[in-house]
């Protein structure tokens, strides 16, 4: 009985060779921060989904994937203005595999650059777009209407189609709202008082909602924090 492995056909290694080429084209997957630095936006992320190898009786093991040093995080921005979440280490995000190295041109102007790094579709060129996480931590306050940003446990504020804006606060066991006071000076100053002003806002403390006249126009909504649970007043910066 002849125990060595027959030698492949030339099929068969054109076969192998372009199966191992796929495996290795790396086009996006989740990813866990690890660290991230505010300052340059940049992030240490490792891949959550593990990298098949194939082996040579046809099966299939499975290896992880290294931590991917200083990859870039995208924030919605055009220009100046721009839209940052605080990212932290644990924040789960999309990975997305560039198809040429981009080192090169963040580096420079802008400008189109040689790519220096001749690899294709390398982690290393990855990019990480926040969001993405597992359906238990589905959003509880994503709205199907309305544009919602800011705290899902905490202070929000919501546009809806018909112009409203209604900023959501959570008075504390006593009935204070310090916290979503200093919160709200700058929420409401920036997002209330620029994008908005002059269409009706609401503000909502629990279950009470003080609406504010468009004469108003507070620039920002500050809420009082002397009031109690029975109702909180807006008054002008």
């Amino acid at each position: 009985m002849n125990e060595r492995m027959p030698y492949p056909t030339e099929t068969e290694v054109a076969h192998a060779r372009m199966e191992q080429h796929d495996l290795e084209q790396y086009t996006g997957c989740p990813g866990r921060v690890e660290r991230y630095d505010a300052a340059t936006q940049t992030a240490d992320i490792v891949p959550l989904v593990r990298h098949p190898v194939p082996q040579p009786d046809g099966s299939y093991t499975t290896e992880d994937l290294p931590v991917v040093p200083s990859v870039p995080v995208l924030m919605l921005r055009s220009g100046r203005m721009f839209f940052a979440p605080p990212l932290a280490p644990g924040d789960t995000v999309q990975l997305l595999v560039n198809t040429s190295a981009i080192g090169h041109w963040r580096a420079g102007a802008g400008d189109v650059t040689d790519p220096g790094d001749l690899r294709r579709q390398h982690l290393s060129h990855a990019v990480a777009i926040p969001g993405l996480y597992v359906r238990r931590k589905a959003l509880a306050h994503a709205s199907a209407t309305d544009l919602v940003m800011g705290d899902d446990e905490g202070t929000r504020l919501a546009i809806k189609p018909d112009g409203t804006v209604t900023v959501r606060v959570q008075l504390d066991a006593g009935g204070r709202c310090t916290a979503a006071r200093v919160a709200l000076s700058g929420l409401a100053a920036g997002i209330v008082g620029v994008i908005v002003a002059g269409f009706p806002v609401a503000v909502w403390v629990r279950s009470k909602v003080t609406p504010v006249s468009r004469a108003a126009r507070p620039l920002p909504i500050w809420l009082d924090s002397s009031a109690d649970r029975s109702g909180v007043s807006p008054r002008r910066a």
